[in-house]
């Protein structure tokens, strides 16, 4: 066993590693969403006190912490990793992971909800005709949405105020462009289970 700092590097001939760690969420974060980073650089199944969680891949790499852990006590978690990135091609001898910055985070659900209306906005922009419409007056809205936020000292007061005034521009502002589509839209909804519903996410 050793310690395991951001950077390290795991892997090569040794396919598997195990991860553990002990954390404490404060007790003034017990009204908030909490999540855990784990970017441990392979795929792998975590545990939380002992019991199965969720899996870890290149794409999946923080755990959403139930309120029952914002307590103010010592928890554990046990990460079982195989050194390869996401995908389906095998692994050689020579692949290596490198362990990110693991760490706990306080989710502010207003600029996380900021954060996926533009990630929304910008794949509709990808997925519409230059020409269509609704393209120009959406750029210009999530542009106007971007500029609100006060990025200067960020975790400041006047960053999550002006998130919460840019997400409340967007949602003024998206009845004109979609005042351009000739018909609502309809939303198909698909999934698949693969190994997702076994993995926990």
């Amino acid at each position: 066993p050793h310690e395991v700092i951001e950077g390290t590097r795991w892997g090569g001939k040794e396919a598997w590693a195990t991860f553990e760690a002990r954390f404490r969420m404060p007790e003034h974060w017990a009204s908030v969403p909490v999540s855990l980073a784990l970017p441990l650089g392979g795929q792998g199944m975590a545990y939380l006190d002992g019991q199965p969680w969720q899996g870890l891949d290149t794409y999946h790499t923080t755990i959403s912490l139930p309120a029952s852990m914002r307590d103010g006590r010592v928890h554990h978690v046990l990460v079982e990793e195989y050194a390869i990135e996401a995908g389906t091609a095998p692994r050689g001898p020579e692949d290596i992971c490198v362990v990110g910055s693991c760490l706990l985070q306080w989710i502010d659900q207003s600029a996380q909800g900021l954060a996926y209306d533009l990630l929304v906005g910008a794949e509709t922009l990808r997925s519409l005709p230059a020409d269509h419409p609704a393209s120009a007056p959406l750029l210009a809205l999530l542009l106007d949405a971007e500029r609100l936020v006060d990025r200067r000292r960020r975790g400041s007061d006047a960053f999550w105020s002006s998130s919460e005034a840019a997400r409340a521009a967007l949602a003024a502002g998206l009845p004109t462009p979609a005042s351009e589509f000739a018909e609502r839209a309809r939303v198909l909804a698909i999934g698949h289970a693969l190994i997702d519903t076994a993995w926990l996410w």
